[in-house]
This record gives structure tokens, sequence and C-alpha cells, in this order.
């Protein structure tokens, strides 16, 4: 099966199997001391890189139970909000993952931590509409279950 097609008709697959991945990278991590800070003016907020992922792993396990629900109630997905989704969060364990932080140009120190401190923001950002189109997804798909398909029965 192609994933376009797992994507369209089981993305609740799609998220389970996207849920392994963080929750390995919690083993490696678990007994390292890497933080993931978060500067906010002159407050910084330090996340353990393990609940973090944990975190992550949590919440895809409960897209793709949100998905697997809309399945079983026999509700209609919306194609495009499922795609920014995926793509949203991919691009998210990514960045996370310090896989995209190897596509930095090399540059002076000053130059390269300007340019991944940008590609936080942006791929943050990405990761964040998807999970906000998510929800709207599980929202829509219901009020379009009950509007335009119980009035045929």
């Amino acid at each position: 099966m192609k994933w376009h097609r797992i994507i369209k008709r089981k993305p609740y697959l799609l998220f389970w199997m996207l849920a392994i991945v963080p929750f390995i990278q919690s083993i490696f991590y678990y007994f390292s001391q890497d933080a993931f800070d978060i500067n906010v003016h002159d407050t910084y907020y330090v996340i353990a890189q393990v609940h973090l992922y944990l975190g992550l792993t949590i919440w895809w396990v409960f897209c793709g139970l949100g998905y697997w629900i809309l399945r079983k109630k026999e509700v209609p997905y919306i194609p495009w909000m499922i795609y920014i989704h995926v793509i949203g969060s991919v691009i998210g364990l990514l960045q996370l993952s310090g896989f995209l932080t190897l596509f930095v140009p090399s540059r002076t120190l000053f130059e390269q931590s300007v340019y991944i401190e940008k590609l936080n923001i942006i791929t943050f950002t990405m990761f964040l509409l998807g999970q906000m189109i998510f929800c709207f997804h599980l929202l829509f798909s219901v009020l379009i279950q009950r509007i335009f398909f119980s009035k045929r029965k």
C-alpha cells in the first residue's frame, strides 16, 4: 500500500507508527542530562529531552486514537487537513531530533546559532499549526457528519 493511501484512509496507523520513534528516543535519552531550553525574554524554560519525547509519544498516540475513533464512527476524513497535520508533525520530529540542524551551512558560530534559532521558530510554528489543524479536523469532521449526514436518515 502506498503512503498517500495510508495517510488518506488510515492515518491512525501512521501516527501510532510515528509514536514509536520518540518513545525509542526517550529510552536513549533517559540517563542523559540533555535539556531543551526555551528563552522568553528574561525567563528560561528548561525541559528534559526525555519528557519532551514522552510527551510527543503520548500526543501522537492520542492523535492516532482520534483518527481511529473517527473511522469507527464512520465520520469522513478531510484529506488536506490530514496532510498538513502529518507534514507538520514529521517536520517537528525531525527538528526535535536534530536532523534538520545537520543542514546548517558552515558559517561563523554566531551565524549558525542565529540560523538554528530561526529554524527552531519556523519548525515549531509548523508543528503547532499541524496540531491545531488536527483539532479543527476533528471538530469539522464531526460537525459535517452531524449537519449533513444526520438529515438523510
